[in-house]
């Protein structure tokens, strides 16, 4: 077992005192002119708090520092279980949760719209056209207002760039729906049935039996219902979840569960003040 530190305060090989910050760690851990690299490959990665590890990919050094500061980065969004590397906590949502590989934890963050409360994606080009084209945000001036926050009332620009460095403030972790628990053949062709998302996906924007009266409107049409159609296709994963009936947001404070990140931000609002 490797030992569990404060902080990796000093590099074992040149003595040089090091920052708490992971960032800066990994760095010197790469850079450090004393420590033994017999493989540039291989030797890529050397810890500077043991003699034992080395490595080329940087998932793996991060993850063994964590060890060594005792930092367990990923969390159970059910239950307060945490531990040093997301394939753990994808074991323990199996094992005590039951959850087959419904849900995944993504690096990549989502955003929801606090406008028409119905817009949620973690994709950087469907949330600036979101911002730009959704008929509930006001827009007192075309110009000025080209482009507005959709997770905010505050901020607006006619400049795409400004707007990506402000919604920095606003991300939120995702996770990414693989499978889900839906029982339902297709009422389009009576002839398509699946769990897996995108096989679903997939059937939803090639099914010949589906009306498409639009092409962009009706890029996606839902297999088990006659009414929703959209062109997203994070719109169209956030549908399928009301017909999965899973609850993978859960309130922090109470018993609340719901499907969408936006429902809990709402609700952690009205009865909560947060």
């Amino acid at each position: 077992m490797y030992e569990i530190v404060e902080h990796c305060s000093f590099c074992i090989y040149c003595s040089y005192f090091l920052s708490p910050n992971i960032n800066e760690i990994i760095e010197h851990c790469k850079s450090c002119p004393v420590m033994p690299r017999y493989d540039k490959v291989r030797y890529k990665y050397v810890c500077c708090a043991c003699l034992s590890f080395h490595t080329y990919y940087l998932g793996n050094m991060k993850n063994h520092i964590n060890i060594h500061l005792g930092a367990k980065p990923f969390a159970c969004n059910i239950c307060e279980y945490s531990a040093v590397e997301r394939k753990s906590v994808s074991a323990h949502m199996k094992s005590i949760h039951k959850i087959e590989d419904f849900l995944w934890p993504l690096k990549t963050t989502c955003i929801s719209c606090i406008h028409c409360n119905d817009f949620e994606s973690s994709k950087e080009n469907e949330i600036l056209d979101h911002c730009k084209t959704c008929t509930d945000m006001s827009r007192p001036d075309e110009s000025g207002y080209k482009y507005v926050c959709c997770r905010c009332t505050k901020f607006h620009t006619r400049n795409g760039g400004n707007l990506k460095q402000h919604l920095k403030k606003h991300k939120k972790p995702s996770y990414e729906i693989v499978s889900l628990p839906i029982d339902a053949i297709c009422v389009h062709c009576k002839n398509f049935e699946s769990t897996n998302v995108d096989d679903i996906l997939d059937h939803c924007k090639t099914c010949t039996e589906m009306s498409r009266p639009d092409k962009d409107q009706y890029k996606y049409v839902c297999f088990v219902c006659t009414t929703f159609h959209t062109f997203h296709m994070g719109n169209f994963k956030q549908h399928l979840k009301k017909h999965s009936g899973l609850k993978p947001f859960s309130c922090a404070i109470c018993d609340f569960q719901c499907g969408r990140l936006a429902e809990l931000s709402k609700h952690s609002y009205l009865k909560h003040g947060k």
